[in-house]
């Protein structure tokens, strides 16, 4: 929530990442804020830590992931029918 408190200890997730530059508003609708990220960068930089925290510390493959990555970096997957 953006209209939150900017108190450090009761600042939403998503107020501080937007309050940090890591993500920016795109659009307003009323009382609803939509936000994103501002650029490429900062996607990749994103999902390079949430990968991080899902992994612990793990290989793909020691996670089970191999086949996976594999498949979505090398196939056109149906969606309707991935596995």
């Amino acid at each position: 929530m953006l209209s939150g408190s900017s108190e450090p200890d009761s600042l939403s997730d998503v107020g501080l990442l937007t309050q940090a530059g890591y993500l920016t508003i795109k659009k307003i609708e009323g009382t609803t804020v939509y936000v994103g990220y501002p650029d490429l960068e900062v996607k990749q930089a994103i999902a390079q830590l949430y990968i991080e925290q899902l992994l612990c510390g793990k290989t793909l493959e020691q996670a089970g992931a191999d086949k996976i990555s594999y498949r979505l970096s090398t196939e056109m997957l149906n969606p309707l029918f991935i596995f």
